[in-house]
């Protein structure tokens, strides 16, 4: 079996570059362990606290066409540690109005690519970099191999006012979009750069949404079944298409399930470790608003 796949990769497109494929894994495999405590206990004294209670992922990749998807949800609840264990106290306190949270979100959605170069996350083995300002970019880079990992575009506001314009769908959980944010994805070599059979130049894009809930009072009568304060959304969205998947349609079921066990999974880790971190800035805003 082992030399079937041997064999097997001398058929990979691009299969000279296999050894800078699998370095930019490692490196990317730091976020795993690095700094896994992201949540500390230090604010369990704190007047309010913003409590991630549940996180959900999802992801896909079409053998047809090759491109992938993901989708990571958190459910966020805001309250203060003197109320009961289980009532919703959001509408009691004093937290920032809608303008202070578009505001918040929109400038921590933007600046997810600076996140991704802490050094807290890659132990240095990552960066990011600005382009020129005629054609405004961030590069994660790899300090090790001196190669673009991923190249994100200057973010799209979906926005019309305070009026979102956005594809997520939040009728089914009952609340208001505040605000989207999509990071275009423009090349590096974990992008599959090479036009899709429609000669598209769409590589997809990464899309961050707030989402905030209407208070219910069938929450406060009914505790146990409480609704979240804030959902959290982001997604790999449009025509991206991994490099870990190969150039080639459709895709090999021993690709899938490559991509499927490394990149997927640490995408997901990321977000996870991202979403965490919006969290805890969030929960600073709101001690900001009820001094």
């Amino acid at each position: 079996k082992s030399s079937n796949i041997r064999k097997d990769k001398s058929k990979i497109p691009g299969g000279n570059h296999m050894s800078i494929m699998f370095h930019i894994i490692i490196v990317i495999a730091i976020y795993v362990f690095s700094d896994a405590l992201l949540q500390s206990d230090a604010s369990s004294a704190s007047p309010i606290q913003a409590k991630r209670e549940v996180f959900q992922w999802a992801a896909s990749l079409n053998r047809s066409t090759g491109v992938a998807s993901s989708w990571e949800q958190s459910y966020v609840c805001i309250s203060s540690p003197t109320s009961p264990k289980y009532h919703d106290t959001s509408s009691q306190l004093n937290l920032p109005s809608r303008h202070e949270v578009y505001k918040f979100a929109n400038e921590i959605f933007s600046d997810y690519p600076r996140y991704l170069g802490k050094k807290s996350l890659t132990l240095g083995l990552c960066s990011v970099s600005n382009s020129t300002e005629k054609s405004p970019s961030f590069n994660l880079q790899s300090t090790i191999v001196g190669v673009d990992v991923l190249t994100f575009g200057p973010p799209r506001i979906q926005k019309n006012g305070l009026e979102i314009v956005c594809d997520v769908e939040v009728k089914a959980i009952g609340g208001n979009v505040i605000c989207c944010v999509e990071i275009p994805i423009l090349g590096g070599y974990l992008a599959n750069t090479t036009n899709g059979r429609n000669g598209g130049v769409d590589l997809g894009c990464l899309r961050f949404t707030w989402v905030e809930m209407e208070p219910s009072e069938h929450n406060k009568t009914k505790p146990r079944n409480r609704r979240p304060n804030i959902i959290i959304v982001t997604e790999i969205s449009g025509n991206y298409r991994p490099t870990l998947a190969g150039k080639k349609t459709p895709i090999s079921w021993w690709r899938k399930q490559f991509y499927f066990s490394t990149q997927r999974v640490i995408h997901a880790y990321v977000m996870w470790r991202y979403h965490g971190f919006v969290v805890n800035e969030f929960e600073k805003k709101c001690l900001q608003a009820h001094v």
